[in-house]
């Protein structure tokens, strides 16, 4: 008993110091007494909404994936935990959640964080969040749990790289061989050069493969320097199964403009391409990261925000001949309201796109599709309102082909929207 309760304290003193693995006792020990019933919870009066449970009806983010059953999983933080849950067969109801992080942890719920799962075709699955630093502003750091029998216990939550002083926004992928990429914002050349006195602006984009299924990740590698250190990162994997990267760059220390880095067989970043010039001169946060989907044919798909000298607004654009060139961008949304938040899908050369908009009142989903590869558009579509608080749309398609968008709003819960699929 004395060794659980000493475990238990270094487990927290870990997530909150973020200076060495989070325990050595294994998230097996979950157990009963760390599961929650996804029904209980309810909502009470206050400024932001509060709820008084760790359900999915709590949460301030819920990410959904299908596996290879075609089974929906989700993860969402609640009470200062991370949580996982999934059906028991396709269909059915979400079975008892289960805590990633045993005991409350500090963790990153900014406006372009959430929880990360993925899974892989032999069914491991990966869940991947962020936590941040008390002494550091906007130093966070990521950890990584796995389960490797079907999501009945998950393995004690490590930093991807404990090396590194700080940092966020994790993007992951599950490759071909069954390895799993991760990119991230990373802190640590930006803290070595204010140690050496020199000028370094942003963060760095690093990245890193762990080959045991996401226990472990060896340390982190910097692709790109200079990116822009608070905005998500968007990822997809090309027809050769390598992971193509998204993410706002800072081009000549100045200006916060998008651009993709394409990953090699063996891990290596290939040269920085620029998606548009939009002229975003700003040494603030945006707290609005893109999103990238790759059709079959290698057609690169982009959706971003900007505030910049040039265009202002959320825009669309594609690239044929993989990303050295991108297609003039085009606005999305309607005028007159704020837009933002966009989703790319691609169900092979169809594609779906997937937006917020607000009007002062409502808040709705807006969708829209093509069915050539993002040459020709329908005209948008509203798939959904809400008039509280609502969270990202999330695009994603089950294993037989059929579209939805992930949607979970203060008043109407957490929903799958389906669209049946692009044509």
């Amino acid at each position: 008993m004395q060794l659980s309760i000493l475990v238990r304290r270094l487990l927290l003193a870990a997530i909150v110091a973020a200076s060495c693995p989070l325990s050595s006792a294994h998230a097996q020990d979950h157990g009963a007494g760390h599961s929650h019933a996804l029904s209980k919870g309810s909502k009470t009066t206050g400024p932001k909404g509060a709820c008084d449970g760790a359900e999915l009806t709590c949460a301030l983010t819920a990410t959904p994936v299908f596996d290879t059953r075609n089974r929906l999983w989700i993860a969402w933080t609640a009470q200062s935990k991370v949580w996982v849950a999934h059906q028991v067969t396709p269909g059915a109801p979400f079975g008892t959640a289960i805590a990633i992080t045993p005991l409350p942890v500090r963790l990153d719920t900014g406006p372009d964080s959430r929880p990360k799962i993925v899974i892989d075709a032999a069914g491991r699955v990966v869940v991947a969040f962020a936590t941040l630093l008390p002494e550091a502003g906007h130093y966070g750091q990521i950890f990584t749990s796995a389960s490797h029998d079907d999501g009945q216990t998950f393995s004690t939550p490590q930093r991807i790289d404990p090396a590194s002083p700080g940092h966020r926004f994790e993007a992951l992928q599950f490759l071909p061989d069954g390895s799993l990429f991760v990119a991230t914002i990373d802190k640590a050349n930006a803290v070595a050069a204010k140690t050496a006195g020199n000028a370094y602006s942003g963060a760095a984009l690093s990245y890193a493969i762990s080959t045991d299924g996401g226990i472990s990740f060896p340390p982190a590698r910097v692709a790109v320097d200079h990116s822009c250190e608070c905005c998500r990162i968007g990822m997809a994997l090309n027809s050769k199964g390598e992971p193509v990267v998204l993410f706002r760059n800072i081009f000549d220390g100045t200006t916060r403009d998008h651009a993709i880095v394409a990953f090699g067989a063996n891990g290596t970043p290939g040269p920085l391409r620029r998606i548009s010039v939009d002229e975003w001169v700003t040494d603030t946060c945006p707290h609005h990261g893109p999103a990238i989907a790759i059709t079959p044919a290698d057609t690169i798909h982009v959706v971003w925000y900007t505030a910049g000298k040039a265009r202002k607004g959320v825009y669309y654009a594609r690239s044929a001949d993989n990303g050295v060139t991108f297609s003039q961008p085009r606005a999305l949304g309607r005028k007159g309201v704020q837009v933002s938040r966009p989703q790319v899908l691609s169900t092979g050369k169809d594609l779906l796109l997937a937006w917020k908009e607000f009007d002062g009142e409502t808040t709705r989903v807006m969708v829209q599709t093509s069915l050539d590869d993002g040459l020709t558009w329908r005209e948008p579509s509203s798939l959904a309102t809400t008039r509280g608080r609502a969270d990202h749309p999330q695009l994603l398609t089950d294993r037989h082909g059929a579209v939805f968008v992930s949607w979970l709003t203060d008043g109407e819960g957490h929903r799958m929207l389906p669209l049946g699929g692009a044509s």
